[in-house]
């Protein structure tokens, strides 16, 4: 057995022993939730919802991270390797999708919001940062908002946006939809090369996500969110206003380049890779500069960067960057004024 899966195995006897009572696995045990060990897959049922997690571990204050739309927490692994220096890392699948189990009903904003603040409660987790992805944004500014003492800073990784207007502007897009052609649903090796191509990146985090979010069915491989749980949550989405004014807690907000089109279909012929451009930066882009400039407007506490050419998922594009970033502002003794600065870009260069 490799080292590290023998640890993982160790932590979870002695905790179930009671001979670690301070470990996370510990602590979750205590509240009910299934912890199989340091980076592994586990459960935790939260206001009658099963959600998939992963803790990673690490050293220093708790760090929460949480996905966007169709993504498990296995879309932070790497970025979740490179935070465990300075940060215990956790990270959260919503409810209903991928391996976190689906309910009739909870895909409202407010439920959303409690199921991660009462996930927080059940793995012990009293007071933390909050990184979310897309549209975790939800998520971060209710309980931000709602529930201040759970929150020490915030980080949007492109999820600082009133994302209501999305679906009207989606429509217009020349690419129309992501999903993936019958041919790379053939197998798990021919899904990565194709998502590897649509977002521009080979993190290892792509497979082990695609292997939580998609099962083997009749020969071919199929989604395993409900189609009914997508179309609740952009139906949430699409009412969405997030008021950044009523937050307290230090911001960082962290945004992908919009004057490059997000997504491009791999093999799109050129006329279509010019259309899809000629969006970005005609749509897109304004959209993009409006939620920008309104952040920094309503926020008491907030910073606002830019990864310059990356697309919406540049924490896989620019991992070292984006936790580079992320860790300096969440260490950094003036929050409110923090500024990139040229150690961090030294280290986050090349990727």
């Amino acid at each position: 057995m490799p080292r590290s899966a023998s640890r993982a195995w160790l932590v979870v006897v002695l905790c179930l022993m009671g001979w670690l009572r301070s470990t996370p696995c510990a602590l979750a045990a205590e509240r009910g939730c299934a912890v199989r060990g340091v980076g592994l897959d586990s459960q935790c049922i939260v206001n009658g919802a099963t959600l998939h997690f992963v803790d990673w571990g690490g050293h220093g204050p708790d760090l929460v991270l949480v996905t966007g739309l169709d993504d498990s927490a296995r879309i932070f692994d790497e970025l979740a390797s490179l935070l465990r220096p300075h940060h215990r890392v956790i990270g959260v699948t919503r409810r209903g999708f991928c391996a976190s189990g689906a309910s009739s009903g909870g895909y409202d904003a407010d439920t959303l919001a409690r199921d991660v603040s009462g996930f927080m409660q059940a793995v012990g987790i009293v007071h933390a940062d909050l990184v979310g992805h897309s549209m975790a944004g939800l998520e971060l500014t209710r309980i931000a908002a709602s529930n201040p003492d759970q929150v020490r800073r915030l980080v949007y990784l492109d999820a600082a946006t009133d994302k209501s207007p999305i679906i009207n502007l989606i429509q217009k897009d020349p690419a129309g939809n992501r999903e993936p052609p019958l041919g790379a649903l053939d197998s798990f090796t021919d899904l990565r090369v194709w998502t590897q191509e649509l977002l521009k990146s080979k993190s290892p985090a792509i497979e082990a996500n695609l292997r939580q979010c998609f099962i083997s069915k009749s020969g071919h491989l199929v989604a395993r969110t409900p189609p009914q749980v997508d179309a609740a949550v952009l139906s949430t989405l699409s009412t969405d206003h997030p008021d950044y004014s009523r937050l307290r807690a230090p911001a960082l907000a962290i945004y992908s380049d919009t004057r490059v089109a997000d997504q491009m279909p791999p093999g799109a012929p050129p006329e279509l890779q010019a259309a899809t451009n000629a969006f970005s930066r005609q749509v897109m882009e304004p959209w993009h500069s409006l939620e920008k400039a309104r952040f920094q407007i309503e926020i008491p506490c907030g910073t606002v960067v830019q990864v310059v050419g990356a697309r919406h998922y540049f924490f896989l594009e620019r991992p070292r960057q984006t936790a580079a970033w992320i860790d300096a502002f969440l260490r950094s003794d003036h929050p409110c004024t923090w500024k990139p600065d040229a150690a961090a870009a030294d280290i986050s260069r090349g990727n």
